[in-house]
């Protein structure tokens, strides 16, 4: 599904990218992050959102310097799927039952951090401190993720992917794109 046919390029959305499966439209409600910096630690529970998809999958699951490390990404990926998480897969590994992250659309306008953030420069990560109203848009595909850097959404929650790249090298900022 290509991003431009799910939203209306003439509005302003903010995305977020979620591990769970809340719902086609919810109201999220701030909290703690799935991870933070040592950094972040005293700041007040959120929402984090980003102007673009990119953006958002280095906010969620990305490095300091822009990177996504493909190990960070399967661990997160494999959770739930019955896959142990490993150092030790290999180039031709099949992945089964993956569930996909869910993609998040917003028109409600955020606010920045309340103080720097080590990935703010990066991402231009946004907040809301409030309850705020979110519509799912579809999901990421993991296996174009992980084999390609492509993030393609997917109406499918759930979906099985053959592991075709060497996993260990990162991906970097600059080759993530939209597909």
């Amino acid at each position: 599904m290509k991003l431009d046919k799910l939203i209306d390029s003439n509005k302003k959305y903010w995305f977020h990218v979620s591990d769970e499966n809340i719902g086609l439209e919810k109201d999220f409600t701030p909290r703690k992050p799935f991870r933070e910096y040592e950094e972040e630690k005293d700041l007040p529970k959120r929402i984090c959102v980003a102007a673009n998809l990119v953006n958002c999958i280095i906010g969620k699951i990305g490095e300091a310097d822009g990177s996504v490390k493909r190990t960070e990404l399967l661990n997160l990926l494999t959770i739930g799927s019955g896959k142990s998480s490993s150092f030790f897969w290999r180039k031709g590994e099949k992945f089964e039952n993956v569930e996909n992250m869910a993609v998040y659309v917003t028109e409600e306008e955020p606010v920045p951090p309340t103080k720097m953030i080590v990935d703010f420069a990066l991402t231009g990560e946004h907040w809301f401190l409030k309850e705020t109203k979110f519509k799912r848009i579809g999901y990421i595909n993991s296996g174009r993720l992980i084999n390609k850097g492509e993030i393609v959404l997917t109406n499918k929650r759930v979906q099985s992917f053959v592991l075709r790249e060497n996993f260990l090298k990162d991906i970097s900022h600059s080759d993530l794109k939209v597909a």
